[in-house]
């Protein structure tokens, strides 16, 4: 089946717009963001065939799932970009955010061992499943930065959220024991599965270049719930209470 992405009223009586977004396989929308001039940036997961424009940082599919991030105009008629992002394995992009400028932030989790990588702070793939994270730029025809972030068990990431200095804070699930961790509140599991909270500084920005990471939080079974939408809700709930009632989704907003 097709993702598809509308757009109601401010009354939800009515479809300001609506359209199916996919190829011969099948794609799933995870999140969506919108910008300052209503422009709508989507990813999720798709096979081959997938829409892409020209220009675009990875025009075609080089596995059998692979994540996507596409920016449709204001009107929701066109795509402004739309862009593959994987390697041979499944890549799956659950989270999107994005800054002032236009420039999407986006994390999710691959088994890919070729996962396109730039100024990484983990360069290659340490388990079966890895989170990554990954800035585009304005047009997404490049990539800033994207990275590994996991160890040798299972690493999900669910959400990521952006502040105003462009460091990124990714939220997921990990089954690693060595999970990479930085001035930590938990330094070590305390469970099969644990949540964790990362923050990454942009390593375009200039120094200091650090990467924090913070796990918080035990969570029940990963691999009964991980590509249902609601997970990823339980788990911010979760992590909001473990670290003081904070809304991640909010902290792009909050920093100003």
């Amino acid at each position: 089946g097709d993702a598809f992405l509308t757009k109601l009223s401010a009354a939800g009586s009515a479809l300001v717009y609506s359209t199916y977004l996919g190829g011969a396989a099948n794609e799933v929308i995870y999140e969506v963001a919108v910008d300052g001039s209503g422009s709508a940036y989507v990813v999720g997961s798709a096979g081959l065939f997938f829409p892409t424009t020209s220009g675009a940082f990875q025009p075609s599919n080089a596995g059998s799932n692979e994540a996507f991030v596409t920016k449709f105009n204001a009107a929701g008629s066109a795509l402004v970009y739309s862009t593959n992002l994987g390697g041979s394995g499944d890549d799956i992009a659950r989270g999107i955010a994005v800054d002032g400028s236009g420039t999407a932030y986006v994390t999710g989790y691959t088994s890919s061992s070729n996962f396109p990588t730039a100024s990484p702070f983990q360069p290659s793939n340490a388990g079966a499943n890895d989170a990554f994270v990954t800035k585009l730029n304005a047009a997404g025809s490049a990539l800033t930065y994207s990275t590994y972030l996991g160890g040798t068990g299972d690493d999900i990431a669910y959400g990521i959220a952006i502040d105003g200095s462009g460091a990124a804070y990714v939220i997921g699930s990990t089954s690693s024991l060595n999970l990479p961790t930085s001035d930590p509140f938990q330094a070590s599991s305390a469970g099969s599965e644990e949540a964790f909270v990362s923050k990454l500084a942009d390593p375009s920005q200039p120094p200091p270049f650090t990467y924090r990471v913070l796990t918080v939080a035990k969570i029940g079974d990963r691999r009964r719930h991980r590509d249902r939408p609601e997970s990823r809700d339980r788990l911010r709930g979760r992590l909001q209470f473990a670290i003081g009632g904070v809304d991640l989704r909010n902290l792009d907003r909050d920093a100003g």
